[in-house]
């Protein structure tokens, strides 16, 4: 889902701070709200690419034309010690990401993403430059993004798979 506590609004302030080779691609069901017509109106909106709902087989497509993840939620408590679905997907490909400075996330995606003040369009895009622009820096957070993806899924798989044995036995 969009909202505006998921940091939409901040991200496309942050793409009118970057070149035009640039584009951002919004993946999601807008809320029946003035959202979707308050984030046209935003100078970042040219560099959109609103693609609506998806069903998983089709993000994955988006996700490989993509360099990075962004993940920019309010700092608000509901979402400061998730695990969101859409990191995995990205540290799996291989993107680094951009994630809200929550300490739980510092320590969990350490090494793996740029952290930032998700009010902040500046710091966002000032990430965004950051990860394009420093190569090393990138491919070293691609590789330890994909390892944590691979280590953290076979740690919580590997557990039920244990227990699933149990009970047959």
């Amino acid at each position: 889902a969009i909202s505006k506590d998921r940091g939409i609004v901040e991200l496309i302030n942050s793409m009118n701070l970057l070149d035009p080779s640039f584009n951002l691609y919004i993946i999601g069901k807008w809320p029946k709200s003035n959202l979707l017509e308050e984030c046209k109106k935003l100078p970042g909106w040219s560099k959109v690419q609103m693609l609506g709902y998806l069903s998983p087989d089709k993000i994955g497509d988006y996700i490989n034309k993509s360099r990075i993840g962004i993940c920019t939620l309010y700092r608000l408590e509901n979402f400061a010690y998730t695990t969101p679905v859409k990191s995995f997907e990205y540290l799996i490909n291989g993107l680094p990401m951009i994630m809200t400075d929550f300490p739980f996330w510092k320590e969990f995606y350490a090494g793996t993403a740029l952290f930032v003040d998700p009010y902040n369009p500046k710091d966002i895009s000032k990430a965004i430059k950051q990860l394009i622009s420093d190569n090393d820096l990138y491919q070293n957070m691609s590789k330890k993004g994909h390892e944590l993806a691979v280590n953290h899924c076979w740690e919580n798989e590997e557990k039920k798979l244990i227990e699933l044995y149990k009970n047959i036995i």
